[in-house]
């Protein structure tokens, strides 16, 4: 029985010495993969621009320039775009028509502007440079605010204002002249962009003929007619007129018959100046009246040059 149990013994400890060098050769036929984590990608550099791109205005002010061969709205959509382009042509207009009419414009002229576009409201044109092939020359103007003034005006480089003004204007703050009959609207009177409750003066002495006639479209409005030259003058989408005011009362120059308003058809706070001849032409008052243009006064000139410098320098180089 002990031998049994010592060959038994002997016979284990072989089997142990033959495994670790079966476990060997397995080893070396068999040989153990080692993962390598793969070295990430190098990071693709992107391309280095021709020119670096021009920062974008930071203060809402854009830049437009175009050369005419056709109409101002047309040429301005290709560049600001379909929805802009009516009201901002229309606004440019407006400027440029103190300086020569519609029938003037020729292909080739440039036209270049400063403006902005505030949400809710028309465009701001802040500068205008118009070159004329038919006149031969560059007109520019520069939106400026004396200090003092109500509103901005618009002003030649020399300090000038840009629009006229009416000798005996029935309002005499206001921000802007805002149609014209030769704008080409087919409108029969004078626009005074101004405030609910600018007060509204009689150009001439007269009488009273006529209220609140065809409210849906003038809103509160006034007929009077001028007994010595036989003129009639309406003034339209007035405030709320008091049941005191009828016709055949008498007003003499310069005294005020309302206050200018927003009823009726607008679309925006104005005063309609309606002028007509005792037949009832359409005349122009900026034709028939006598007409002014106020100068910066000198302790206002060198802000304004300042100002108009910078927007000079913006105008001619695009920002």
């Amino acid at each position: 029985m002990r031998r049994l149990v010592l060959l038994f013994a002997a016979l284990a400890v072989s089997a142990c010495d033959r495994v670790p060098k079966l476990g060997a050769v397995w080893n070396r036929l068999h040989p153990a993969r080692v993962e390598v984590a793969a070295a990430p990608p190098a990071p693709i550099a992107a391309p280095a621009p021709a020119t670096a791109p021009k920062p974008p205005a930071t203060d809402g002010i854009l830049r437009v320039e175009v050369t005419l061969h056709g109409p101002l709205e047309r040429e301005l959509a290709a560049q600001v775009g379909p929805e802009t382009a009516p009201a901002l042509a229309l606004v440019m207009q407006r400027l440029t028509l103190w300086w020569m009419d519609r029938n003037d414009e020729r292909p080739g002229d440039r036209i270049s502007a400063l403006y902005e576009l505030p949400a809710g409201h028309e465009p701001v044109v802040h500068a205008l440079r118009y070159t004329s092939q038919k006149l031969g020359k560059t007109f520019a103007a520069y939106e400026f605010q004396a200090k003092g003034a109500p509103f901005p005006r618009y002003y030649t480089a020399d300090g000038v204002e840009l629009e006229e003004r009416l000798r005996n204007s029935p309002v005499a703050e206001y921000e802007q002249v805002t149609s014209f009959l030769k704008d080409g609207r087919h409108h029969h009177g004078i626009d005074f962009k101004c405030p609910v409750g600018t007060p509204v003066r009689m150009p001439f002495d007269g009488t009273l003929v006529r209220k609140n006639w065809n409210w849906r479209g003038n809103g509160n409005c006034l007929e009077l007619v001028d007994a010595k030259t036989g003129r009639h003058a309406k003034f339209l989408h007035l405030s709320p007129l008091p049941a005191s005011l009828k016709p055949g009362m008498h007003f003499k120059a310069g005294q005020q018959v309302a206050l200018s308003g927003n009823t009726g058809h607008t679309t925006a706070p104005h005063l309609h100046y309606q002028l007509e001849s005792p037949a009832n032409a359409i005349l122009d008052p900026f034709a028939v009246q006598q007409t002014y243009r106020e100068q910066l006064p000198a302790a206002e000139l060198p802000a304004f040059q300042a100002a108009a410098h910078k927007l000079e320098a913006r105008l001619t180089t695009a920002h």
